[in-house]
């Protein structure tokens, strides 16, 4: 059976300030740093295997401070865990994103001149992560630090009727068994 942590990376000013950080590497700010602290004391609690993180900043940071915890190496940093890619709607505030685009800003992103990533890709790349996982690591219990979009999309796919946010330094922990993915804990931050 193939047990999967899915952690959405803590906190940056740029969450705070609704700016849009897509694949802009930004950086945990110090509460983001204590919500990963406060996860990786909660995640002691149970033995994990194998640690693997995005690329960006904001998820090696964090999957660095839980790792230091759990004393695990962290085993890869992979450009598939990336947050969607959102083009030109990077780095703009929701204020900016009003002035903009309007009110009805989330309508552009099937603008094609924006590069904003489809929806289909980004479950596409996020969803070959879980297969290798399975195929590599088996019945092994693995961590995934990781963004909200990507995460959302993932949770959409595998399981039946999951209609929510992720929340940050939420974690999932997800089953396999019988090719089935079952929920043990959905976007909890009890931590916290």
């Amino acid at each position: 059976m193939t047990t999967i942590g899915l952690i959405r990376h803590g906190v940056t000013d740029w969450n705070q300030q609704r700016i849009i950080q897509g694949h802009m590497d930004i950086s945990l700010n110090d509460e983001g740093k204590e919500q990963a602290a406060a996860l990786g004391e909660r995640l002691v609690e149970h033995q994990w295997d194998i640690i693997l993180c995005s690329d960006l900043i904001r998820a090696k940071e964090t999957a660095s401070i839980i790792a230091k915890r759990l004393n695990l190496e962290i085993s890869s940093y992979d450009e598939r865990l990336r947050e969607r890619y959102l083009g030109a709607l990077e780095g703009l505030s929701y204020e900016d994103r009003i002035k903009k685009y309007g009110e009805d800003w989330h309508a552009i992103h099937h603008n094609p001149e924006l590069k904003i990533e489809k929806d289909e890709h980004l479950k596409n790349r996020g969803l070959q992560v879980i297969k290798d996982v399975q195929k590599l690591y088996g019945n092994r219990r693995v961590l995934i630090v990781s963004h909200g979009g990507l995460i959302n999309q993932l949770l959409r796919e595998l399981l039946d009727d999951f209609d929510s946010k992720i929340h940050n330094t939420s974690i999932t922990i997800l089953e396999n068994k019988k090719d089935q993915w079952k929920s043990i804990v959905l976007n909890c931050t009890k931590h916290l």
